[in-house]
């Protein structure tokens, strides 16, 4: 009876709904997760510049379009409507200011946190739930991205309901879960395109189940069936507006001005903005070539063409570039300093970073105050934390044969954390910050209980 219990107190009470009740010590750490994100409505009213990046323009002018009755016949297939249409719909009521958006993010943030907490509880137990949303609500990569108009929140919350959807569908009969997994998916997918090779590996999952085949195969077509609903309106009107049906025109041309273009930097030893400058070049002698005009889908098309060339000509040393550029995704994220005005226009750290590696990107980004890195250390103590406790998760699920916990939560890591390459940093981490601190959160509570029991022996 003793080792029953030790088995279930270990690997946690799979029978726990997802719709238990909720422990108090949850609203404590959602109040935590609030307050903390809540201090970025003082440089977003002071400085609302700030939460302006660079890409956020380029959705604000969707959203416009979108206000203006042009959302279907705007031209332009690089930005995917779900952002665009959240801007325009808070721009209905608040303008475009940014500390509403600021506000309506913390409030998704809060809400991912929560989510994070139901799926650590179906999954394994309610304390790693528990801890895990504690790691979250503290992450200050899951904190700075609520502050910048990007469409990184709003993402984490679509995949993260399309996970927890998808594990409902494995344990419970019903066609709702996975068609809601599917459709969630879906409009994470019009969020951020990068998503859209994503349900290949979701399939796995799927057809890991333990029902009959029919029944794997019924759970497949749902999903499918929920992503279809949702993103082939969009390629078909890409196909017609644009001229390409395609999710989005930009992984074409960040694998041309990013990737292609790191691999051609680093075979010559050049700086990447002078590979990219005679990219372009080369791009305009291919379209004149072709005896095509510089539309977005012809220039996407010889963007793609152009950036295979490059990278079957040298694929093995792509591979390693391309890899070694994703290392920057497991970097601490220092964009609290540059919210709250400490550090201001460091541009070119990345290439630094790519170029002469971390030391001499430290000493760029942080010019003459040094000092700053002391502001990180709790930052980088958390961080460091989460990994630990994620390695020694990954390999307890593995050792005890958890098969779904170490699928629904490393197969999204591998995914938006390998495939980006050149333009690699932090940001990318956002999305999967969650799984990180589930499988965090099992690993270090498996190592405090093996602490206590050695500490306990004679």
């Amino acid at each position: 009876m003793q080792a029953g219990r030790a088995v279930n107190e270990e690997h946690g009470n799979r029978k726990a709904g997802f719709f238990a009740p909720l422990p108090r010590r949850l609203i404590w750490i959602l109040v935590l997760a609030f307050l903390l994100r809540l201090t970025l409505l003082i440089p977003a009213l002071a400085h609302p510049e700030r939460a302006l990046a660079p890409d956020s323009e380029s959705y604000f002018a969707y959203a416009r379009a979108i206000l203006q009755g042009q959302g279907w016949d705007y031209p332009g297939a690089m930005r995917t409507p779900v952002y665009p249409v959240f801007l325009a719909l808070g721009s209905l009521v608040f303008g475009e200011q940014p500390a509403p958006f600021v506000a309506l993010q913390i409030l998704i943030g809060v809400g991912v946190v929560f989510l994070t907490f139901l799926l650590g509880r179906g999954l394994f137990d309610q304390d790693t739930g528990l801890l895990a949303a504690i790691l979250l609500a503290v992450s200050a990569e899951s904190i700075t991205h609520s502050f910048y108009l990007l469409s990184e929140s709003l993402f984490t919350l679509f995949l993260l309901l399309s996970t927890w959807m998808l594990w409902r569908g494995l344990n419970r009969p019903g066609w709702i879960p996975p068609l809601l997994a599917g459709s969630f998916l879906g409009l994470g997918i019009l969020t951020r395109p990068m998503a859209a090779y994503f349900p290949f590996l979701v399939f796995l999952v799927l057809f890991l189940d333990k029902t009959s085949l029919p029944g794997r195969i019924r759970k497949a077509a749902l999903f499918l069936a929920g992503i279809v609903l949702i993103v082939l309106p969009w390629i078909i009107r890409n196909g017609t507006v644009v001229g390409i049906p395609t999710v989005s025109t930009i992984s074409q041309y960040n694998l041309l001005y990013y990737n292609a273009a790191s691999l051609e930097a680093g075979r010559n030893d050049r700086l990447e903005s002078d590979v990219r400058n005679e990219l372009s070049d080369r791009l305009d002698q291919m379209l004149a070539d072709r005896g095509l005009p510089e539309t977005e889908a012809n220039l996407a098309r010889a963007e793609g063409d152009l950036a295979r060339e490059i990278i079957l000509a040298d694929p093995i040393r792509y591979a390693w570039v391309h890899l070694k550029s994703d290392l920057n995704n497991f970097l601490p994220d220092t964009d609290l300093l540059e919210i709250w005005g400490l550090t201001m226009d460091q541009r070119g750290t990345l290439d630094v970073l790519k170029q002469q590696g971390l030391l001499a990107a430290v000493r760029h980004y942080f010019g003459g105050s040094p000092w700053m890195i002391g502001l990180l250390v709790p930052v980088i103590f958390i961080l460091g934390l989460v990994y630990l406790g994620w390695a020694a998760g990954s390999i307890r699920v593995v050792l005890t044969r958890q098969v779904y916990p170490f699928l629904f939560l490393n197969l999204p890591i591998a995914y938006f954390m390998l495939l980006p390459g050149s333009p690699s940093n932090p940001r990318f981490r956002v999305p999967v910050m969650p799984y990180f601190c589930l499988m965090a959160a099992f690993g270090l509570l498996f190592l405090w209980r093996q602490i206590k029991l050695k500490g306990k022996r004679p």
